[in-house]
């Protein structure tokens, strides 16, 4: 209880508790310059890791932290790059341990409710989407005014929505009679993703979220509740999109204009804001399938259909480049481990005879056995002497 992360340890903070102690990671003035050289180097490292993929050596790098601060600063980014490589309750664990030393680090709060929406999609034994919905919840009572969570928050909804009427084997009249009668997470949705558009307009994915799902509740249910809101809504992200989009995020601010195009304009200007948006693409193939995953949505719902065929028959692009190899996974795993062996001239044997008989049979035992088949070979070490 001593380290708790609340508690002030300057006597001046304790005297005047209305006074915010600063950021540690500003200090950074008088003797302590080799300190944070080392640190910075330590850091580089880190993040050399993270974008070349080496989870490994993330989770090692973590451990030589000079302070429980940095070690938890690694243990957060190596449970993102674990959560980026599908790794979901491996990432929770690191992720966890990391907000045990910074429990309000809202970045790795929302890579902790990534987690358990995914693994709650994935149908995960004591994962659901309850459980990330209430996660989302508690961080916004400590961060309300955090677009990102409000959209994740929304996320939850939408899938739980999705998966309520797109089912297997059911006719396109079914999922939009199933998909109207959940009108209720619908509406949640559309709540989250309004909310996080109106903190923040630059956030284009919830406000054409939150169009999106408004057209649809209206084409569904027939109901003009959203009927006087949606022209506002999209004339202030025509706005947000014009004024907002640097370079990097031009393919995001051009495909949402051709996803609005779908909701109110003629197939040829749907078609053409969307060859607009893949010009901009720099062959990013997640980007233009994520973009195709939402007009399959529609189509599954039966909206607007000559508008929707329009933006997929733009999608070829996404035949022109490689499609991610799917990722191997052995069906089991096998580690050979070295066993250390007497240096010459010890005193005293480290193995007894039987031992080294009893390996030798298990030995001949296994390679008696059929071949395994699909599978990782690890080697976890090698005879060494000491």
């Amino acid at each position: 209880m001593e380290s708790w992360h609340g508690r002030k340890v300057s006597p001046v903070y304790q005297l005047l508790p209305n006074l915010q102690e600063p950021d540690w990671k500003s200090l950074r003035i008088g003797d302590v310059g080799e300190f944070w050289e080392q640190h910075a180097e330590w850091e580089d490292r880190i993040d050399l890791a993270r974008r070349a993929g080496r989870i490994g050596d993330l989770l090692v790098l973590a451990e030589e932290a000079p302070v429980a601060a940095f070690r938890a600063d690694a243990w957060l980014k190596a449970g993102e790059a674990l959560r980026k490589a599908e790794r979901y309750r491996f990432a929770l664990e690191y992720l966890e341990r990391g907000l045990e030393i910074a429990p309000k680090d809202v970045r790795a709060l929302r890579e902790k409710g990534i987690c358990l929406q995914r693994l709650a999609l994935t149908n995960t034994a004591g994962y659901t989407l309850d459980r990330a919905r209430e996660h989302y919840r508690r961080v916004l009572e400590e961060f309300p005014e955090d677009p990102e969570t409000w959209a994740l928050l929304g996320r939850v909804d939408k899938d739980a929505w999705v998966s309520a009427w797109r089912r297997p084997g059911s006719t396109p009249e079914q999922m939009r009679e199933d998909a109207a009668y959940e009108d209720a997470l619908l509406r949640g949705a559309i709540e989250s993703y309004s909310r996080a558009f109106h903190i923040d307009p630059r956030h284009y994915y919830s406000g054409i979220n939150a169009l999106t799902l408004m057209h649809l509740h209206m084409y569904l249910t027939s109901d003009e509740h959203y009927r006087s809101e949606s022209p506002t809504l999209e004339g202030a992200l025509r706005f947000a999109v014009m004024r907002g989009a640097d370079e990097y995020q031009k393919f995001w601010a051009k495909v949402t204009i051709g996803d609005l195009e779908v909701l109110v304009s003629a197939p040829d200007t749907v078609r053409r804001a969307y060859k607009e948006a893949i010009a901009k693409n720099d062959r990013d193939w997640f980007a233009l399938n994520s973009s195709l995953a939402q007009l399959q949505l529609l189509r599954d719902l039966g909206f607007r259909p000559d508008a929707v065929e329009a933006g997929i028959a733009t999608e070829r692009a996404l035949s022109r480049l490689q499609t991610p190899q799917e990722r191997w996974q052995p069906r089991q795993v096998l580690l050979f481990s070295g066993h250390m062996i007497d240096a010459p001239g010890r005193l005293g044997s480290r193995l007894i005879k039987s031992t080294i008989q009893g390996r030798l049979q298990d030995r001949q035992r296994r390679d008696s056995f059929a071949p395994i088949g699909r599978s990782a070979l690890q080697s976890g070490g090698s005879p060494s002497t000491c």
